[in-house]
């Protein structure tokens, strides 16, 4: 089993051709692929668009409406996302994508996300399938304390034996 942080790399929009806010990340680099693919970077995709401060819930119902911002908004984003899955799954081939946050209880976007990344993978035949991650919208904040909790524990050795 592989298992990594694949969002902090460069995002970008080869197939829709647009120029990408340059949005500074919580890492420090700038334009990372994490600002744009979870909820926030929806709303904020949206707001850099449109002009419109909506909640990905309401920009997702737009999409599914058929109304022009969301449309774009949406467009771009899985752009953005699947053109990085893309390049992952070209890179690694794993058999399955976990997918964590809020978003994934919108099947319509689950499924134009797994779409979009089949056309622009190598080897569709072979498309790793979605999964929802079982600590569903929390996925994100545990890693993160994990993490944190695990780093901290590193430097407390390291004082310990300083």
């Amino acid at each position: 089993m592989v298992a990594g942080e694949w969002g902090h790399g460069p995002a970008g929009a080869m197939r829709t051709g647009k120029v990408l806010p340059r949005w500074t990340c919580g890492c420090g680099e700038i334009g990372c692929v994490d600002l744009f693919g979870g909820a926030r970077g929806l709303e904020r995709l949206h707001g850099f668009l449109a002009g419109e401060d909506k909640s990905s819930f309401d920009i997702l119902d737009g999409w599914c409406a058929g109304e022009s911002a969301a449309l774009d908004t949406v467009d771009l984003y899985l752009d953005i996302v699947c053109g990085a899955l893309a390049n992952l799954v070209n890179t690694v081939d794993p058999s399955i994508i976990v997918l964590g946050g809020g978003l994934v209880s919108d099947t319509s976007l689950v499924s134009a996300l797994h779409t979009e990344m089949w056309f622009r993978i190598l080897a569709p035949k072979h498309a790793p399938r979605f999964a929802k991650a079982s600590v569903g919208a929390n996925s994100a904040i545990i890693g993160a304390a994990i993490f944190s909790r695990e780093r901290l524990s590193l430097l407390k050795s390291e004082v310990n034996t300083a």
